[in-house]
């Protein structure tokens, strides 16, 4: 998606999620999946702070949280807030879009441990191009479990 190509919101469901118009909806969602597979690296294991400190555990942190909703946010107008000074609607888009980041993590991380298990590396190309410096520590971690 290009810098200054901007999508309009006009509709929210009450989690946050955009519901309207649906090609807003649909790229709101597939740009969740890019920046996930784009800006966070395979070699972190998870996406929330576990619960108890573990230095083996690595997960996303705060910062790289919201550099996402920094990144996600440039390609979307938001809906006019009601009061400025409480931005509740933003909120709650955030709200939504790191917890579908969240499971898009998730999922892209089974994905690549499909080749884990097949003993398989993918090709570095398309979508696998970015994680070629952190494949062998999702490896080890992998294998390790």
């Amino acid at each position: 998606m290009s810098s200054d190509e901007k999508f309009e919101i006009t509709a929210i469901a009450r989690d946050g999620e955009p519901i309207e118009p649906i090609r807003t909806k649909n790229t709101f969602v597939a740009q969740c999946g890019v920046l996930v597979r784009d800006k966070i690296p395979i070699s972190i294991h998870q996406w929330y702070k576990p619960k108890e400190e573990d230095p083996q555990v690595s997960y996303v942190n705060d910062m790289q949280k919201d550099d996402l909703w920094t990144e996600l946010k440039a390609n979307f107008t938001l809906l006019p807030q009601e009061d400025p000074e409480k931005p509740v609607k933003e909120q709650l888009i955030k709200s939504h879009a790191l917890k579908k980041m969240a499971g898009l993590f998730r999922r892209w991380r089974k994905e690549l441990k499909k080749f884990v298990d097949k003993e398989e590396t993918p090709e570095f190309i398309s979508k696998y191009e970015k994680i070629r410096d952190h494949w062998p520590a999702f490896v080890a971690h992998k294998t390790s479990e």
